[in-house]
């Protein structure tokens, strides 16, 4: 897979054998086998570094996925830790389908698998540190959760003693700007109009598997684990299922769930 002569010197590129000479010890300590930074910007603008030049051309250039989407927001302030296959299943249909042609085109062609995200969403960017194994890797799931400290402490040093690198590949980013932010912020406020209160209470696709993991008979930090959320903040999702079904107990929230057919994938809320 030869890149065109045009992105040759992109700093995108030119620079992923110094990121991969930056993960080379780090690579052969742990048996991770690729590595990625990112940074989003609300305009849509991407900064990319990789470690591997062909997985970035064949996912952001030649094939797209992700070059259109937003992906901040498929992501909240609590999604600090993630695994990415996991995570995409609460995806629009639209979004899920790019995700999993870039999950699929990784393992398939590049053999990096198992995608461990560490998060940093702010004010101003999403920044995103990606983590990939051999598909041969089969704990690196529980490596990934048994050694956060180590990523964390990975990726801080790489934004630090790599700054020269994301300087130079920030000042001329892989993904130009694309989003109208004053359109959007326009839909935005539409979207926050208050339906009439006779329309029937709606579950948002989050609520939809926390109740479907009700009627499963999970409990809340069973399905905590299952989502990557705290215990917490499943408890508040089912007080919410809750308040719009007008119940109190789970037994009584998983029979009215059942009764209304609410559980249907064209009942989301958008």
């Amino acid at each position: 897979m030869k890149l065109p002569n045009i992105l040759q010197d992109h700093p995108s590129f030119l620079l992923a054998s110094d990121v991969y000479s930056y993960c080379h010890n780090f690579f052969k300590m742990t048996g991770i086998n690729s590595f990625s930074y990112s940074k989003v910007y609300p305009d849509g603008s991407r900064m990319e570094l990789w470690s591997d030049s062909q997985a970035l051309y064949h996912i952001f250039v030649e094939k797209k996925y992700l070059a259109d989407c937003y992906t901040p927001n498929n992501y909240d302030e609590k999604n600090k830790y993630l695994l990415l296959e996991k995570k995409i299943e609460d995806c629009s249909t639209n979004i899920r389908k790019k995700y999993y042609l870039s999950i699929s085109a990784q393992r398939n062609i590049f053999d990096h698998d198992n995608c461990f995200m560490i998060i940093n969403k702010k004010e101003q960017l999403c920044e995103y540190f990606l983590f990939y194994t051999s598909v041969k890797f089969l704990s690196a799931i529980n490596f990934y959760f048994n050694n956060i400290t180590l990523l964390e402490s990975f990726s801080a040093q790489f934004r630090e003693e790599a700054k020269g690198l994301i300087i130079k590949a920030d000042n001329d980013r892989l993904i130009k700007p694309w989003r109208d932010l004053t359109l959007e912020k326009s839909e935005d406020i539409k979207k926050t109009v208050t339906p009439p209160q006779s329309k029937r209470a709606i579950l948002t696709e989050r609520e939809y598997q926390i109740a479907q993991h009700i009627l499963e008979g999970l409990t809340a930090r069973e399905s905590a684990n299952i989502l990557c959320l705290s215990r917490r903040s499943i408890e508040t999702h089912i007080e919410n299922i809750k308040n719009k079904l007008g119940c109190n107990k789970k037994t009584e929230l998983a029979l009215k769930v059942q009764k209304l057919n609410i559980l249907s994938k064209d009942k989301f809320e958008e």
